[in-house]
Order: structure tokens, then sequence, then C-alpha cells
């Protein structure tokens, strides 16, 4: 069947499998019966065994990232909710016109709620709150940060719960959440253990671990309805998970604070001092970056030992750290919430389960510092970078903001890091951009990289002679895939994208949602073989191609001839080429 047939497997929620994808044991030959499924998967992946088999896989990022990138040919990312289906998804959830027309207006506002607003299950929980609030409340008193709504969506289950299994009784919120703080807590632990496994399933003897009984009716109805669900698997024991990943981070967060304010030795021991062993060897030579993170909780966890009760400052600072070094971001939400709930005015919403709490306003001035001081490190991702900018929205702090525009006038050159706060200043904003001209902005070549995602929200744009090379085009190429469709006018004269980069360029430029109609690609180091992409674009029925410039590139006849061909085609809507063949 292997030589005469296509085969196809589909691995779907890679990132459920408990499995690793790191092989230890390569196997090439199909026919072995001795080899386990954990061995197969990798061999299968790094076409080891039928080669020519295709293999689809369903996952989220962070699994994704465990597989080689030469493995992977092609890569599909649901986005989720564009901006339209935000608004039509409240319009259809909330009936009533001036309840809707009040939320989504509030959302728009509350940007760290737009953002969020792309995955469809945070909508519903969003729309669960507002409509239990938009009538009773002035637009001052609705949820504006990501925790403050979690707050509020758990009140709101946990009241559910008390209306079916307490005859209807509902007494104030905080007094709910003191009755069934038992069940909470013990949801709340059992989140932090999986989220620290990094599982998003567990099984019974996970949940009896946790003191929670698998047959409490409650577990399934009520408040629970919407935290959890479970399915059998072959009928013979039952799987459970939370039903969205970000339920489990809030909880998880709320579970690390609550053991912090009540000196819950173990929990904040294992939470500050669990570091990769590699960091706690002998070190030799220069200190990686890595294990300066690890003496930093070192010297953190000494003062706990001296006072048995770390400081809330160097408490958040450790889990700021932790986050930051991660690779694949799987801390990036628990950090929000953990930084939320830190806020006096949230605690104040859990003072029915957090009996003890912890009123630090310096602390939160403190770590909102130390935030933008490791925003000022040029090294950190443009991912870790935005996550640390929308936990300063969590704090309600937008003093960077109110620097980063400060800085801009005085003419000063924005560093990597202002740049990506930059970026998301204006991505943030509502009003499209009528032009983006690079030349405006004084930073270095990764800072003109970080500025290149603001292009998804500009009508024209004008980079030109900055050193763009074919590491850029892929973010050139994702503001081209933008579903805003506002670009129009791309000029990149003088950049060195050479052939592989417009290759990179043209699967944007062939996209539905593309509208340039305007592209100068003028000294861009082209030969001949970048004319193949330029023509599949120009024969595409998504293009908007009027005006291409090609002026001083070493295309020579092939890539004249290879034009012209396009040129002709029906879809062809080319009415301005400039110099094809360069002298």
């Amino acid at each position: 069947m292997f030589s005469k047939s296509k085969i196809i497997f589909i691995f779907d929620g890679l990132d459920e499998s408990k499995l690793s994808l790191k092989g230890k044991r390569d196997v090439f030959d199909p026919l072995k019966d001795d080899v386990s499924v954990s061995v197969l998967i990798p061999n299968l992946i790094n076409g080891n065994l039928l080669s020519s088999a295709l293999i689809w896989i369903t996952s989220r990022p962070a699994a994704v990232r465990q597989i080689d990138s030469t493995h992977i040919d092609r890569w599909t990312e649901v986005q989720g909710f564009n901006d339209q289906q935000k608004a039509d998804y409240f319009w259809k959830k909330i009936k009533d016109e001036d309840e809707a027309e009040k939320a989504i207006t509030h959302i728009k506002r509350s940007k760290s709620l737009y953002i969020m607003c792309h995955i469809p299950v945070f909508c519903w929980i969003l729309a669960t709150v507002f409509l239990k609030m938009v009538n009773h409340s002035s637009t001052l008193d609705l949820p504006q940060t990501l925790t403050e709504v979690y707050i509020y969506f758990l009140l709101i289950q946990t009241n559910r719960k008390n209306q079916k299994y307490a005859d209807g009784f509902e007494p104030d919120g905080h007094k709910l959440l003191e009755c069934n703080s038992e069940i909470i807590l013990k949801l709340s632990k059992l989140a932090f253990e999986e989220l620290k496994k990094r599982n998003i399933l567990f099984y019974e003897n996970d949940l009896k671990e946790c003191g929670i009984d698998v047959n409490e009716p409650s577990l399934y109805s009520g408040m629970c309805t919407e935290f959890f669900k479970s399915e059998d698997v072959f009928t013979k024991h039952k799987v459970f998970c939370f039903v969205h990943l970000s339920i489990q981070e809030f909880l998880a967060a709320f579970f690390v604070f609550y053991s912090y304010v009540n000196k819950t030795v173990e929990i904040q021991r294992l939470f500050i001092a669990q570091v990769d062993e590699d960091t706690a060897t002998t070190i030799q030579g220069p200190i990686p970056k890595k294990t300066k993170v690890f003496f930093k909780i070192i010297g953190r966890l000494s003062a706990y030992v001296r006072d048995r009760q770390l400081p809330m400052t160097a408490f958040l600072q450790t889990a700021v750290d932790r986050t930051v070094e991660s690779k694949d971001g799987h801390l990036d939400l628990f950090l929000r919430f953990l930084l939320g709930i830190s806020l006096e005015p949230n605690q104040k919403h859990l003072r029915r389960l957090l009996t003890n709490t912890e009123s630090c306003p310096d602390s939160v001035k403190n770590i909102a510092e130390y935030i933008k001081e490791i925003l000022s490190d040029n090294t950190k991702s443009t991912e870790r970078c935005m996550n640390l900018l929308l936990c300063l929205l969590e704090l309600k702090d937008d003093s960077l903001q109110q620097e980063i525009q400060q800085y801009m006038n005085s003419g000063k050159e924005l560093s990597p890091a202002q740049c990506s706060t930059l970026a998301y200043i204006i991505l943030v904003s509502e009003d499209a951009l009528d032009e983006f001209d690079l030349i405006k902005y004084k930073t270095t070549t990764e800072g003109r990289r970080r500025l290149l995602v603001v292009l998804r929200i500009c009508r024209r744009a004008r980079l030109v002679g900055w050193g763009i090379g074919e590491d850029s085009c892929g973010v050139l190429t994702s503001a081209l895939q933008s579903e805003n469709k506002l670009l129009k006018k791309l000029d990149l004269t003088g950049n060195p994208l050479g052939n592989s980069g417009v290759n990179v360029l043209s699967t944007g430029l062939r996209h539905a949602n593309c509208r340039v109609e305007t592209l100068r690609l003028a000294d861009c180091t082209l030969t001949s073989n970048a004319c193949k992409p330029l023509a599949t674009v120009l024969q595409s029925d998504n293009s908007h191609l009027k005006e291409l410039d090609l002026t001083n590139n070493d295309l020579k006849d092939s890539g004249g001839k290879e034009l012209c061909v396009a040129l002709g085609h029906k879809n062809c809507k080319l009415e301005v080429l400039i110099k094809v063949v360069s002298s």
C-alpha cells in the first residue's frame, strides 16, 4: 500500500500530546514492529519513514516550534475574528442596540481588550460579562483590563452555580466567592499545577491530587460549566480541560498570588527557584544571559530565606524574569493576570477569596519601572516586548507611551525596544496612517525592522534605502495580507531584497487582501530569477498592480521575456512598467 498510494498523516492537536518530538532513535524501515509511537512520530516528521508521505499538523504555535523549520513547507495561521467579525459578534450576542453600541465603543477604547477579541472564546467571555453589567454600570465601571474581565466572569459563573444549586439564593458577589472559595481554590491549584507542567488536558488522578471530587455535580454545572469540560475517551476514562487556556492561566495566576499573600512557603519556593538545572552548574568564562537571570532569582531567594517572605516587588520581578526568558511565550498571559491581580482594586474584588491582601502601591510602581528597564534591552524579541507593553496596560500605566512621544519630538535615536513600543502605539490607535516614511524615524536596522508591522494600517509606505533585506520580507508579506486592505503604494527602492526576498514578497502580493497598486523595486539587487515570482503576481486573480518600477536591476533578456508573457495574461492590470532591463 505504501508503494502504490499517496499517504497523508494528520496529527490533530499536537500540543495536547505528551510525546516528545525529539527522537533519540532513527528508524528507516516502516515494517519494523518493535517501534513505539513516540519513536514513530519524530521519524515521520523528519522524513526517515515514508519520506514521500504528507504530514498535516494542527497545534498551538508553541508546540510547532519543537519541529525543525526545515521540515515545514507551509504554515497556515488561524487568526480568528477580523475587526468586522468582532463587531458582528457583539451585535448578535447583545440584542439591545444601545447596549451593544455601548459595549463595542468601550471595547475599542480599552486596547488590551480589543486586541484579545480576535479569539472567539474571549469574545464570548467578554459578552457574558457585558450582558450582566452594561445595563447597570456607567462606562467608567465597565472592565478595562483583561484581569478585570476574568474577575467579573468568575463572579458571574459563581452566581450561576448558586442559582442552580442553592434554590436561587443570590447574596452579594463577594459573599458568593466566600461560599464557593473551596472549589475555586482547588480548581486554581489544578490550573497552576498543570500549567507548570504545560498540560492543558488532565485526568481523574490529577483532579484527585488537588482534592477535587470528579463526581461533584457542580464541577460540570453552574460555575464550572463554563470553566470545565470533559469527554470520554474510548469509554475507559475521562479527560478534563478548561474551556479555554486563558481561564486556566487566570486561575493559575490567582493561585500563585493567593499563595504569596498567605505566605505558602512551598509554592513561593517552587515559583521562585524553578530554574533550569544547567544554570546551576559551575560557570566558567563569560556569564551567559540565562545564568544572569538565575543569579537575579537566587539573590531574591536569599532575601526570602532571611525574611521568610519575599517582598512584593521582588516576587513580581521574578515572575517577569521567568516569562521574558521563555522562548515560546507560554507564560505571557499568566504574567499579565498575575500583575493585574496585584493591583489593590482587583484584590478588593476578590477579597472574600483573598482573605489576606497586599496593599503595595510602591511595588506596582516599581514593577512598572522594572518592565520599562527590560524594554530598553535591545536583545529582547519583539514578541516579549509586546507582551511587556500589554503588562503595562494591565497595570494601568501609560507613562511609557508618553515618554516615547517625547523622545521622538526630541529627535534622538530610538532603540529597537522603543521602536517596538512605538509600533504598538501606532497599531492600537484607531486612525489609519496616510503615509509611513521610515526616514522620519532615527533608529537602527533592527529598529526599522520592528517598525515595519505598522504597514498594515498605512495607505502609502515609503521605505527607501534603509537596508531592508530578505529577513524583513516576512514582516512585509504579513502586512500585505492584513485584513485592513489599506496599503496602495509600497516604495522599496534601494533595499537589498534580492531574488529570494521578492519571492517571499510575492506571496503577500498574490493574497486576496492585498490592494497594492504601485510597487517600486528600483535598485533592489534583482536578477532574471526575480521575474518568475513577479510574473505569477501579475497573472494572479487577486493582483491590483497598476505600476511596477524595476529600474537598475540586472533582469537580462530572459527576465524581460518572463514578464512579457505575464503582461499578455488576461488577469494582468499593469498600466506602467519602468525600465525592465538594466543597461
